[in-house]
């Protein structure tokens, strides 16, 4: 995964604004990740308070490492086989980024730039691919992708919503019909 230096810089920067709202910007997060897709819930244990803390360290984990994309790959790809275990479907993927995409506008409010949106989601997307295709090496690497604001770059299995709407179902996520886990 190869992000310019502009990017890595939007993307730091938001994070970094996140960080100092982390307990409600992971509320938000999960909360909207369970809206998009309530059967994503069966996933997690009861203890989301530890669940949200692993899930701002991996992120913190991931935005320290962007600039070395070959050990970021390397540690997303162990990742996505564990996550496979648990049960996370490559469909998931797509939800979660929406959800993430969605958080990061709700908590950077105006702050979240054009800029910013096209960053996180051209990360999100590439890094959910390379995850993908780890954990799920004999599923093919084709399929539509996220469109709006996103920079250009390969093409992935995923849809990441951009939009602000109140819609769950905006940006393509997958419905909770389709994510029995």
């Amino acid at each position: 995964m190869e992000l310019d230096p502009d990017e890595i810089s939007e993307i730091r920067s938001g994070w970094f604004d996140v960080s100092r709202s982390r307990e409600m910007a992971i509320g938000l997060f999960y909360g909207r990740l369970f809206q998009i897709a309530p059967r994503a819930q069966a996933l997690f244990g009861p203890d989301m308070a530890a669940q949200g803390r692993k899930l701002a360290e991996m992120l913190d984990q991931i935005i320290r490492k962007l600039e070395r994309p070959d050990q970021l790959s390397l540690d997303a790809a162990e990742l996505a086989r564990r996550h496979a275990r648990y049960g996370v479907r490559p469909e998931h993927y797509d939800q979660v980024g929406a959800a993430l995409i969605w958080m990061l506008g709700r908590v950077l409010g105006d702050g979240f730039s054009p800029a910013q949106r096209a960053a996180w989601a051209h990360a999100y997307s590439a890094l959910s691919a390379e995850m993908i295709a780890a954990a799920y090496p004999d599923r093919p690497a084709s399929g539509p992708v996220a469109a709006e604001g996103r920079a250009p770059g390969p093409a992935s299995p995923l849809r990441v919503g951009l939009g602000g709407g109140e819609n769950p179902r905006a940006g393509g996520e997958i419905g909770a019909a389709d994510t029995k886990p």
